[in-house]
């Protein structure tokens, strides 16, 4: 069931550990950020993707998240520029 509803709203998955810096995008989430299946993603590639307004949001969840020192999660909002067309 949750395969079929991620499927009906083109909701894609990505997971980043901070600690170790392993990313894990579905499929979806590239073509959401317009890129091919198959790309690895990096940092350098995230953050060129997330609305230069927004980047100081996404940095003060990361910094919180590393200065907890535990694990943790956090929901963060920005937007994204498509790679394939801004």
């Amino acid at each position: 069931r949750l395969r079929l509803a991620r499927e009906a709203a083109s909701i894609g998955i990505f997971d980043f550990d901070l600690l170790t810096g392993r990313r894990q995008w579905d499929d979806q989430v590239r073509r959401i950020w317009g890129y091919p299946e198959g790309t690895v993603m990096t940092s350098e590639l995230m953050r060129a993707g997330i609305h230069p307004e927004d980047l100081p949001r996404n940095d003060a969840a990361r910094n919180e998240l590393l200065a907890r020192g535990t694990d943790g999660t956090a929901e963060v909002e920005y937007r994204v520029r498509r790679n394939d067309n801004g």
